[in-house]
Order: structure tokens, then sequence, then C-alpha cells
């Protein structure tokens, strides 16, 4: 491979070996950056693959132009951890070069960044794009990706309107903002940030509002850009409390609750807000009677909701021995009902059961991931009365060790009815338990 670096030299030529498929030393590497990106390109091409198949010679192209004209292969800089992720998702894009990197000529003197900033703009541009638009080839996950669309859309002069998969809740004078966002944002942060200066939002909102995860979703822009709209305009609002409602929403959005997100989303801000600290209040009440301690009980602190979503989310094995049991009899003169005692193995599923029978199951949930304790449900479905709904009416705690049933509540921690006493009975005859209650 031609290089105006003898030193390098070789370790480029390795380095193209390594994109052709060719095997390849580590200890021929003379250059640690360059072995550095000849590992990560090893871990791409190594094994034959239809997605990466396309990719070996756009990418052979591009290192022999950044060997002669740049060093942003051999010298390390802020762009080193993520050049070949970016380099591939350059290759898979080949077809809308509008040049190849074989004319390229940067000026002397660029950094890497901006190296690679001209780079892209000679590949891809027709039209100058602000500098923040860089951040399309950063973007992880698929080769393909809609901020990535955007910029080759945008560089050959066309327009935000027509381009692939762009947010239509964006204003006009949104989109005319974000163009004047900082080469620091992401695509998706310039976007926002243009919605929120278009909304005359303070710039502590849109500090909290960029510092979100929700920024980088894809998906359900109307329903975010409603609720950036309804705090942009709430006279007093505390920044901090955006999160608290955001991580709410993006929950519900992540388990296809889209119309529960759109729900909450067009409540008064004042009721959403209170949905939205009861629920991130109750969760730290779970946690709190279980014997958990955190830093703080603020709940606008961004970790400490993370750590009660990762309680909600925890989930466990089930008992062993201990599958579905169903009893079809009816009680006293009612119709015959089918009574299932099903086990509980998610925290969100001790959120319901506590919720419905107004109990504090809820705080179980420690016990069960580390396998002290097994919480089963008895719920009654009548077909005749009440079509597909299942009634909860008693929460059972089992021993696991032991096997045995050490507490059956229901509602509001009543004790078991004789008729329910009798399903237990029979339920733990059927699966080995011990009925220490």
């Amino acid at each position: 491979m031609p290089s105006s670096r003898s030193r390098s030299g070789g370790d480029f030529a390795i380095l193209a070996g390594i994109i052709a498929g060719e095997p390849w030393i580590a200890s021929h590497f003379r250059n640690p950056s360059i072995f550095k990106h000849g590992r990560a390109f090893g871990r791409m091409f190594h094994t034959p693959r239809k997605v990466t198949a396309p990719l070996r010679d756009p990418c052979l192209r591009l290192v022999h132009a950044l060997a002669e004209r740049s060093h942003l292969l051999d010298r390390p800089h802020g762009l080193s951890g993520d050049l070949v992720p970016m380099l591939s998702r350059v290759a898979a894009y080949a077809g809308r070069w509008l040049r190849g990197p074989e004319s390229w000529r940067p000026p002397s003197g660029l950094s890497p960044e901006e190296s690679w900033s001209d780079l892209l703009r000679h590949l891809f541009a027709e039209w100058p794009l602000p500098a923040f638009f860089d951040s399309a080839w950063r973007v992880r996950g698929e080769l393909w990706a809609p901020e990535r669309d955007w910029f080759c859309h945008l560089a050959r002069g066309g327009s935000w309107r027509k381009a692939a998969g762009f947010p239509m809740s964006i204003s006009g004078r949104a989109i005319h903002l974000a163009m004047q966002a900082p080469e620091t944002m992401t695509v998706r942060q310039a976007l926002w940030r243009g919605l929120l200066v278009s909304l005359d939002a303070s710039p502590a909102l849109i500090d909290a509002v960029l510092a979100h995860d929700f920024i980088r979703e894809r998906d359900h822009d109307d329903v975010w850009t409603r609720l950036l709209a309804k705090v942009a305009g709430a006279r007093g609002f505390d920044p901090r409390a955006f999160g608290v409602i955001a991580d709410v929403i993006l929950e519900l959005l992540h388990h296809d609750h889209v119309k529960r997100a759109c729900l909450l989303v067009a409540l008064p801000l004042g009721d959403l807000m209170r949905h939205a600290f009861g629920r991130w209040q109750s969760l730290l009440d779970a946690a709190l009677m279980e014997g958990i301690r955190f830093r703080d009980h603020d709940l606008t602190r961004a970790s400490l909701r993370a750590d009660l979503r990762a309680m909600t989310d925890a989930a466990w094995a089930p008992m062993p021995d201990a599958e579905p049991y169903e009893i079809v009899c009816a009680m006293g003169t009612e119709q015959p009902s089918v009574w299932t005692f099903r086990e509980r193995l998610s925290h969100a599923q001790l959120m319901a059961e506590g919720r419905e029978l107004r109990h504090c199951v809820a705080g179980y949930w420690h016990r069960c991931q580390t396998g002290r304790s097994a919480i089963f449900s008895l719920r009654q479905h009548q077909p005749a009365i009440s079509g597909f709904r299942h009634v909860a009416r008693l929460t059972i705690e089992v021993d696991r060790v032991s096997r045995r049933i050490i507490q059956a509540r229901g509602k509001q921690n009543r004790w078991p009815e004789e008729f329910e006493y009798q399903l237990l009975t029979r339920w733990a005859n059927a699966r080995s338990l011990v009925l220490a209650v």
C-alpha cells in the first residue's frame, strides 16, 4: 500500500490484507494504533458473512485514502475508538458516494477530526452541512440508520420534510433553529433543541431534555413533541421534574403501551406530575420496605430512578415443580369458576398484584430474586359472568427451600375464607407443599 510514512507502510499492507480476508500475525505490526484498527477489522472480516461481504472493497478504498492523506489510522485521537465502525458505516453507503475516496485531497494541517469531517463531505456532499451532522456516523446499531439517511439526503440539497423517516411533528421554525445547534450535539439533540428554542423553553429545561435517554428514541416523536410543548409552556415548571415524567412515558412506550402514554401526556400537567411522582414513590416505598437503602430519596435524581427501574424489571426463574394449577368448582350457589394458582415471576407482576389486592407484596421482589421465596396468586375466573376477567383472591408466599406455605392473604391483608382455604389445601397436596398457615 502506498504511504509517505515508511515505518507504517508495512502495517497498512497488513491492514489491507486483513480486510481482504488474509491471515495475519499480530507481532508483525509496528504501529500500535494501526494494530488496534487491524484487530477491529479482523473481527469484522475474519468470517465470511453476507452483511460484510459488500463492505470489503469500499473499506479497502477508504483505508488506502486515509493511509496516504491523513493520520487518522496511524495516530491516536478522539475518534480512534470508533473509527473502524464508522468506516464500515460509510462503506455501507458506498452506493450514495458522489465522489470516490481516491480523489480526496484534504487541506494540510487539519486535525484528525477535521480530516474525518472533510472526508465525509467529499464523499457525500454537494451542499454544506452543519458540523453536528457528523455524529450521524457514530450512531450505533444497524449499518443503515435514519440519521445517516438524513445526512446523505441533506448533503445533496434535499429538504428536511422529504427526508425518509423525518419526524413530521417538528415545525419549520424548529428545523431552522436546529441547523444552528453546536457541533458537539447529535442530530437528534439538535432537532429537539430546535423545537425547545422555538417554544421559548428555558436554558435549564433544554439542558434537562437533551440529557435524557429519550433523545435516542426513533419512534413516537409526536408523543414527545406534545410533552415538550406542555412542559415548555408551563409557567414555573421545575426542569428537574422532566426526567421524572419522561421516564414513565419512556417505560410505557418500551412496553408498547402507546395508548396509555398518549393518555398520560394529554392530562393536565399537574395530574401528569402527580402520576409520575406517585409511580416512582411507590417503587421507592417498596424498596425501603424490603430494607434497601439509597443515598437519598430525591426522585428527581436520575440515578435513583435508574435503580428503581432496575427493580421493576427484576425477574426470576420459577420455583421447581410448581407449574400453574387449575381447579374448576363452584363456591356455594355460584356458577362454577376456574380457580388458578400461578406464580408471579417479576417485580412488575408483584406490583400489579399489590395494587389489585391493596397489600405490600411488591416489597417481596428481593426475596424472590434471591431465591428465598416464591409468590403465587390464586385467581378466580367466572366465564358466565366476567368474560375474560380474572379476579385476584389470594396472594401466597412459599419458602422455596422447605416448600412451606408461610403466608396467604386476600384483599387488604384479610385471612383466607373457608372455601379459599380448601382450595389452598388441594393445591398444596397436588404440588407437595406444606401448608403452615
